[in-house]
């Protein structure tokens, strides 16, 4: 069998109490074949001291400024990555690898090398209250294709990956946006190519956030009006690339679309985005669209102070 090479990046920032975590996830696994690249966006905590305890021919450390995660996996890709490494994996610098992973997807790469992506499920921690995701109704695993994608049967920004390097090609991660952008890749990439998604866990999401107080986005009210912002560009950019392919296949995948970006047009208070919105989206909306359209409006007439806690609410009995 051959040992493919497998490269994995972490960009992290100000990360110190869980960063080392995930090097050693890396480090115990049962399988070498493997380079490790730490890009620190700067921070300002004493990470760089740490990490750079862990250099050697194998692992990695960059201290460099590039504002947020996708532009530094974009500017790894095009210069640090190895020419004979066949697999890629973007490990979160809260998040650990179970120590069986690189070996079983090096034998899922060896018995189907012609994927674009190896996804698997992630595993959560009890405090994490997350329901289940489709992949769990998979006996053992699936291959995605565009058409699957684009009509919502997979989620596959939902679930770790590995990318297979050789087809990447010049595709990279959108930068337009600060974040919520690994979807876009993957419309992109499924253009072209299927992708294997394996019924298995294999890594510890948020593995130590409850430890140190950091507070989901959907219910912080210092985030929510940034997340706000940052998901009308990213539907934007979602409807735009993608409204033929959705508009063929299903008239209620746009409608989903449609429907999520009126709700965050109405917390970010945008409302000539939002009156365009709506206005694009009535023609695929039905009955049951409307409620939910109606029911939203509660999100508009609510004080701002009391956003956090609606949307609580509403994520939770939607």
């Amino acid at each position: 069998m051959i040992n493919n090479k497998i490269s994995i990046i972490i960009p992290t920032f100000n990360r110190v109490w869980c960063i080392e975590n995930a090097i050693k996830s890396v480090i115990s696994q049962n399988y070498n074949n493997w380079e490790l690249f730490i890009i620190d966006d700067w921070s300002t905590d004493n990470t760089n001291e740490i990490l750079k305890r862990y250099e050697n021919d194998k692992i990695r450390y960059f201290y460099k400024n590039h504002s947020w995660k996708l532009p530094s996996v974009n500017y790894w890709i095009d210069n640090l990555i190895s020419k004979d490494s066949s697999l890629l994996f973007i490990l979160d610098s809260d998040d650990e690898f179970i120590p069986w992973i690189l070996q079983d997807v090096n034998n899922e790469f060896n018995e189907k090398s012609d994927m674009v992506s190896y996804h698997y499920k992630a595993k959560f921690p009890k405090h994490i209250n997350r329901k289940s995701e489709l992949i769990s109704k998979w006996k053992n695993f699936i291959i995605a294709d565009y058409e699957k994608l684009i009509r919502g049967e997979t989620h596959v920004w939902e679930f770790p990956w590995f990318v297979n390097l050789k087809m990447l090609w010049d595709i990279r991660f959108e930068e337009a946006c600060v974040n919520f952008m690994e979807n876009i890749f993957w419309y992109r990439i499924a253009r072209n190519w299927n992708a294997k998604f394996i019924n298995k866990e294999f890594i510890f999401v948020d593995s130590s956030r409850k430890d140190f107080g950091e507070e989901d986005n959907l219910t912080s009210y210092s985030h929510i009006f940034e997340r706000a912002k940052l998901m009308i560009d990213w539907f934007d950019i979602l409807i735009n690339e993608n409204f033929l392919d959705a508009l063929n296949s299903s008239k209620n995948i746009l409608s989903k679309w449609y429907l999520k970006q009126f709700q965050w047009c109405i917390i970010d208070r945008q409302l000539k985005k939002w009156f365009n919105s709506w206005m694009e989206s009535l023609k695929y909306w039905d009955i049951k669209m409307k409620v939910k359209v109606f029911i939203l409006w509660i999100l508009f007439l609510t004080p701002k102070f009391l956003l956090p806690l609606v949307l609580r609410i509403y994520y939770r009995f939607k």
